[in-house]
């Protein structure tokens, strides 16, 4: 057995009211994992991220590398997380070792414009680096 993951999701606000409320109603997961090596040094956004989540999925910050550490062990098989990540790489990072995003896919919500990106949609900016 293994983790199942409920969504993956790539947005720059990580855990707000759209995913507190919309989407663990929508998957139900048990868990919101929030992915992020800046965020995990950061003990004021923990601190708001983990107070933000509903009562129904506790909300955890970690590292990519701890990511993939807990996908791999078998202690946390019963784990339906969401996970959040702030930018396309870190969920590239977390594909690239291992972890199946295969049944849910990557949902992209918001990943604001900044100088060198390009428009894809009102919410969405993109450079080469992130669709590489």
């Amino acid at each position: 057995m293994t983790m199942t993951i409920k969504l993956a999701r790539v947005d720059n606000r990580l855990l707000h009211g759209q995913v507190a409320t919309v989407w663990t109603k929508t998957v139900k997961p048990n868990r919101i994992l929030v992915v992020s090596d800046a965020v995990a040094q950061d003990q004021l956004r923990k601190v708001l991220i983990t107070q933000a989540a509903p009562a129904e999925a506790k909300a955890n910050v970690i590292s990519v590398a701890k990511m993939t550490q807990i996908y791999q062990d078998s202690r946390f098989d019963g784990f339906q997380p969401i996970i959040l990540t702030e930018s396309l790489a870190e969920m590239a990072q977390l594909a690239a070792a291992g972890i199946d995003l295969t049944a849910t896919g990557v949902n992209v919500g918001n990943l604001p414009y900044t100088a060198g990106k390009t428009m894809l949609t009102n919410s969405v900016s993109a450079d080469a680096a992130d669709v590489a």
